[in-house]
């Protein structure tokens, strides 16, 4: 009897000292916009994810951090692609270059063009949207459109995507 109850405090003293880690993340109180032009035709904005959790990756296929974060990037998607988060890729890249490299590392989503890639771009530099500051770049957005933190590391060495995604998923929209 002893031994479960030191085991049941140790475990909640687990919870609470990971429930208090945050690593660096919480709600912003900024919302950010953006409109971006499709891969395929048409455009695509905010207001359009309204109620889901997205996860933007800002890269482009020929960057070495992302492909090194590819196997857990795959592996995100696989946790979540079913728990209504969506995967929106903003490339930097040529649209055929892009295409052919999702396909063949197996990545699943909605490609998007960088703002500065599409012509008539209005506010094309990406730091006016989000504080992106480098390719590759990730960050979440909540089910009311709040951004989650300025600045989210490599999935390839730190589980915090993962646990900030999970954690949205399970978020009221107020």
């Amino acid at each position: 009897m002893r031994k479960i109850v030191i085991n049941s405090i140790l475990v909640l003293c687990l919870i609470c000292a990971f429930g208090s880690i945050s690593f660096g993340q919480e709600l912003y109180k900024k919302s950010v916009d953006f409109t971006l032009k499709k891969y395929e035709y048409g455009r695509v904005s905010k207001e359009d994810f309204y109620g889901k959790v997205v996860l933007i990756i800002i890269t482009a296929s020929w960057d070495l951090e992302f492909n090194n974060d590819l196997n857990k990037v795959k592996e995100l998607q696989r946790l979540f692609s079913s728990k209504n988060v969506e995967f929106m890729y903003i490339v930097g890249d040529l649209p055929e270059r892009w295409t052919s490299f999702a396909e063949s590392k197996g990545l699943k989503g909605k490609f998007y063009y960088l703002p500065s890639m599409s012509k008539g771009c209005n506010n094309c530099f990406l730091s006016a949207h989000f504080d992106e500051t480098a390719i590759t770049s990730y960050y979440i957005i909540a089910k009311d459109g709040s951004l989650l933190d300025s600045y989210l590391p490599s999935p390839a060495k730190s589980n915090g995507i993962e646990k900030l995604l999970a954690g949205a998923i399970v978020l009221e929209i107020n």
